[in-house]
């Protein structure tokens, strides 16, 4: 298959604002040496650099020295996090440790660690702080080291949909792990096991059915989501030397798991294909396929556009579809209360905070976004206009309640800031001139 050449990830003045640090540790003097580990940096680097996968500026993706001490790994770090307004990421291979004061915190070794002295190790927590700290709109951290669990002790898998445990807030954030808290990460000669795909999955693209039945050709992106869900399959029952390979963790903040990291180098440039099934097998939701006799309910349910649902049926599926279209209605709007052209949303909600000098319309722009997001996840052809019914059978993807409830809470968050942002006013008023 011959993929088509990518441009960089991000546009030039959202790779002017991105900031990457990067630290691996192979060499100690108390500690056994990483060989390996003395790969997966300038591997690493030189895929975020590049211009058809991460796309960074050289001056934006700094190599901390492999002998430096925690502090200049931190000093690093906070100069990173003070000018990322786009994207911080965050990397760091070596000796993982337990200590901290609860005897049950990470600690991420640099050359002079030794056991009983953490002085000599950088604290997890004390990274987490920076980065969290940052004003940067896409946040990640991956580290690959011994007990690198402990820093995501609150989730180990994806979100079952796209809205379930995405809580629509200002910014997102990633942490992506080799192994779990107690477990110990593998390195070879010529890399770390983890990293090592980590970067095939950045150097080739993703491509074939993808977790949740997309097409990874199809996607012009690779998120941390499915880089995550991908590294897991690969890694799943691999032995190493007559070592399991531990199986990745993660942790998604909000919409985390949507942060574009590279481009797909795999990307063909054709449209994902559009069927009306069920794209989320094996996950905890049920979703129930309904074919229905179109002429019949034209006659009789009174629901017109919606691809012939029975009116009895259609609670859930009316519940999205009202909750995204007012959404979408009201950010239309306020794109036209300030002449900002037809753009992708994250465009126009760059224009908005620009002619409004208001930076709020960047979250909102996002909130929007992972919403549309959310939308074509659960009715995996988008959801449907009144243009699109064409009479016969058709059959449509009805979420859960569950799944429903969750959509129409985040869109009534997203109204709320929209509302607020254009003066109170309700989005059926048109606005003044």
């Amino acid at each position: 298959m011959t993929a088509r050449r990518a441009s960089c990830s991000v546009r030039p003045e959202e790779a002017a604002k991105s900031r990457a640090v990067l630290l691996g540790v192979h060499t100690y003097q108390h500690l056994g040496a990483l060989t390996g580990v003395r790969h997966n940096v300038p591997t690493l680097r030189n895929l975020l650099t590049a211009e058809d996968v991460g796309g960074l500026p050289d001056a934006n993706c700094v190599s901390v020295p492999d002998d430096s001490g925690p502090n200049d790994f931190l000093d690093a770090l906070n100069d990173a996090a003070l000018e990322a307004n786009h994207m911080l990421l965050v990397y760091y291979a070596g000796h993982g440790q337990i200590g901290g004061k609860d005897g049950r915190s990470l600690l991420l070794t640099t050359v002079k660690s030794r056991p009983g002295r953490p002085y000599h190790s950088a604290l997890y927590e004390n990274i987490d702080e920076v980065v969290a700290a940052s004003r940067a709109r896409h946040r990640i951290v991956i580290l690959d080291c011994c007990f690198s669990g402990l820093a995501v002790r609150m989730g180990d898998e994806l979100p079952s949909s796209e809205v379930e445990k995405v809580n629509f807030g200002i910014q997102g954030a990633c942490v992506l792990t080799s192994a779990a808290g107690t477990e110990r990460a593998l390195c070879e000669a010529d890399g770390s096991v983890f990293t090592r795909e980590l970067t095939s999955i950045l150097q080739d693209g993703l491509q074939g059915e993808l977790h949740d039945g997309r097409r990874g050709e199809s996607q012009a992106e690779l998120t941390m989501g499915d880089i995550f869900s991908t590294l897991q399959i690969r890694l799943r029952g691999r032995v190493v030397e007559g070592y399991p390979v531990p199986q990745p963790r993660s942790f998604f903040e909000e919409h985390g798991h949507l942060i574009p990291i590279a481009r797909n180098r795999a990307f063909t440039g054709n449209p994902p294909q559009r069927k009306w099934e069920d794209r989320r097998k094996g996950e905890k939701e049920q979703v129930r396929m309904v074919s229905i006799d179109a002429p019949r309910l034209r006659r009789k349910s009174g629901i017109r556009g919606l691809f012939g649902i029975r009116a009895e049926d259609s609670e859930e599926f009316q519940k999205v579809y009202s909750a995204h279209f007012k959404v979408m209605g009201e950010f239309e709007s306020a794109c036209a209360d300030h002449k900002v052209g037809n753009k992708s949303i994250e465009r126009r909600s760059n224009d908005l905070a620009r002619k409004t000098e208001d930076g709020r319309w960047l979250v909102v722009g996002d909130n929007v976004a992972a919403l549309a997001a959310a939308a074509e996840r659960i009715y995996p052809g988008g959801l449907p206009g009144g243009g699109m019914y064409s009479g016969g059978s058709q059959s449509a993807v009805l979420p859960s309640p569950e799944t429903a409830t969750a959509y129409v809470v985040a869109a009534a968050k997203v109204m709320e800031q929209l509302k607020t942002l254009r003066g109170g006013r309700h989005p059926a008023r048109p606005p003044r001139s």
